[in-house]
């Protein structure tokens, strides 16, 4: 004898499968993700792409200007695993301990924000090594048991050209 499966139960059981998978949302094309890190965020379209460069989950940078410059200006994003589950707060001083290790660092600017719905804490500093200065924003914001540190880097004297495209990469980030 046949056992038979209502119709209605198959569907249930299908479309509760792809729910939960994710496989029915399309993925953004213009999207970076890292299911990995389960995160994504939207780069410039014409920025160069790397992963897992220089202790990064992804280094994002502007398109080479044929060595015109001492670096090019990129975003970055480390992601830690921690020990234990920490406030934003915490993570925030432990970077700072980081920074006072980098002679000359001079922290012009902080504050608070939020990042997909994540606090978040963030600062900008500037340090020169011999005849080159730099300018870095850095947020800082955790998610469970994850540390999540994004760096804006630049020339001093470019800084304010790319604070929107910062701006606009750190609103595009998204847990997944």
């Amino acid at each position: 004898m046949k056992a038979n499966i209502p119709v209605s139960a198959l569907i249930i059981t299908f479309l509760c499968a792809a729910l939960g998978t994710g496989c029915v949302c399309k993925k953004d094309p213009d999207r970076y993700y890292d299911p990995g890190k389960r995160f994504s965020v939207r780069f410039p379209k014409d920025w160069e792409i790397s992963q897992g460069v220089k202790g990064t989950v992804v280094m994002a940078e502007i398109p080479s200007e044929d060595g015109m410059r001492a670096i090019r200006e990129n975003v970055n994003i480390i992601v830690e695993d921690l020990e234990k589950e920490m406030r934003v707060s915490e993570y925030f001083q432990r970077q700072m301990f980081g920074l006072k290790k980098l002679t000359g660092a001079v922290t012009v600017m902080r504050g608070t924000s939020d990042i997909d719905g994540a606090d978040a804490r963030w600062f900008i500093y500037s340090y020169r090594t011999q005849s080159l200065g730099f300018r870095s924003l850095v947020c800082v914001f955790v998610k469970g048991r994850q540390g999540y540190v994004i760096t804006c880097l630049t020339e001093e004297d470019t800084f304010e050209q790319y604070a929107d495209q910062f701006d606009e990469i750190l609103k595009s980030f998204r847990f997944e």
